[in-house]
C-alpha cells in the first residue's frame, strides 16, 4: 500500500520523494500540481486524489509531457483520482 501525503498548498511540484506515494489534495480552493520529470525514474507511478472541493490543475515544468484522456489537465470532482506514470518511451516511438 502506498504511503499517503496530504497536500494543502496552492502550488506543489512533483519530486522524486513522491514516487510510489498517494498524494491527497485537500483544499476548497484551486491547487496547481507542477509535473516535473527531472530525477523521476522511468515507469514510476504517483497517485493523486482530490479530497477537497477545489479544482486540481496540472501543468508541466517543461521537462514533462502530460498526456491524458480528452487532454484533461485537471481533477474537477471531489474524490476523483488520477495516476501519473513516467513512461520510458512514448508509445508512438516504440520500436517493435
Amino acid at each position: 500500500m502506498a504511503t499517503q501525503k496530504i497536500i494543502t498548498k496552492n502550488n506543489y511540484t512533483i519530486s522524486i520523494s513522491d514516487v510510489g506515494k498517494h498524494l491527497l489534495i485537500n483544499s476548497a480552493f484551486p491547487i496547481t500540481i507542477i509535473v516535473s520529470s527531472t530525477g523521476i525514474p522511468s515507469d514510476s507511478e504517483i497517485m493523486i486524489s482530490n479530497y477537497g472541493t477545489g479544482l486540481v490543475n496540472f501543468i508541466s515544468d517543461n521537462t514533462a509531457i502530460i498526456r491524458s484522456s480528452n487532454n484533461e489537465l485537471s481533477i474537477s470532482n471531489q474524490y476523483d483520482s488520477v495516476c501519473l506514470i513516467k513512461l520510458s518511451i512514448l508509445p508512438e516511438n516504440k520500436v517493435v
